[in-house]
């Protein structure tokens, strides 16, 4: 629109009044071109007009770019809700009934901690007041900042239990341990409060999926096999572990971080990243049984 003044204003000296058009050459091609021409305002008004349009539409812009980068991450995280409850495998029969209920035990407690999640983050009405106050605390928690001076032993182990609460724990076959986020609570304790630059942390690529991270000892090297036990539990706790090859990207933790400006839990951003093939069907939790709800094949319960 802007170009299209540039050149009526360019030619302006050629129009005549009252016609509706005037003739010129395209800017972009050097053809010759007729160009409208709004004979009530003449060439120069009728550039003018369209500066005008012009500069609207890029306050427009301006105004709606924000607001679709807002929608998109928005919508990434709403699609890492959905995943973390596929994840879940209440009323998936398993093949013993004590490790069903050790499963469903654990996933309810996951399931109400997304729901807490899911009203701090005014996307849930609360269903009772206990709701309603734990996602209180968690913002009041959010909010304050830790006095370093006032923790004791007691408080620290009770936060670390906070924090593996939302967190599976594997063993690799180095001994080393693998940690992997449950739902959005445990993937940010995974990736910004329980791991070392020296770990390794993983995620699937360009999908919704757990955060994992291989722990390690500072100066110690990841084997190729440790490497790719991790990464095969990237792929499989993953939306797409339906694919038999899955690529996952690693990265050390120090490149992990909070997008500026996002408050949503599990939201992270890597700088930095290397690439490697994921196996799902070759992960231990694969081996496990740990099969059902992410690859989408049984339904999804409403909250209760």
């Amino acid at each position: 629109m802007s170009l299209e003044a540039d050149a009526i204003m360019a030619y302006a000296s050629r129009y005549k009044e009252n016609d509706d058009f005037v003739n010129g050459f395209d800017f972009e091609t050097g053809e010759p071109k007729m160009f409208k021409v709004d004979k009530d305002l003449g060439a120069i008004g009728t550039a003018e007009a369209l500066y005008k349009k012009a500069r609207k539409l890029r306050r427009t812009a301006d105004a709606v770019l924000p607001l679709m980068e807002e929608l998109e991450k928005e919508t990434e995280y709403l699609e890492q809700v959905e995943f973390n409850l596929r994840e879940l495998s209440l009323g998936v029969n398993e093949e013993t009934e004590a490790s069903s209920s050790s499963s469903s035990l654990e996933d309810k407690i996951v399931l109400e901690e997304i729901k807490i999640e899911l009203v701090r983050a005014n996307l849930m009405k609360p269903r009772d007041k206990q709701s309603a106050n734990e996602a209180k605390a968690m913002d009041t928690k959010s909010n304050t900042k830790n006095d370093k001076k006032k923790k004791n032993n007691n408080n620290k182990q009770s936060r670390k239990e906070q924090l593996m609460s939302g967190v599976r724990q594997y063993v690799a076959p180095s001994g080393k341990i693998v940690l992997c986020g449950r739902n959005s609570r445990g993937n940010e304790a995974v990736s910004l409060h329980l791991s070392q630059p020296q770990d390794v942390w993983f995620h699937v690529r360009g999908a919704p999926g757990s955060h994992v991270v291989l722990r390690q000892q500072p100066g110690a090297i990841a084997s190729d096999e440790d490497m790719q036990f991790a990464a095969d539990l990237a792929a499989f706790h993953s939306k797409v572990r339906n694919d038999g090859k899955v690529q996952v990207s690693y990265t050390s933790p120090k490149n992990v971080r909070k997008p500026s400006g996002v408050s949503r839990l599990g939201m992270v951003t890597i700088t930095k990243e290397e690439v490697m093939i994921g196996r799902p069907d070759d992960s231990i939790s694969f081996k496990n049984g740990e099969t059902g709800r992410a690859r989408g094949d049984v339904k999804v319960e409403e909250f209760d």
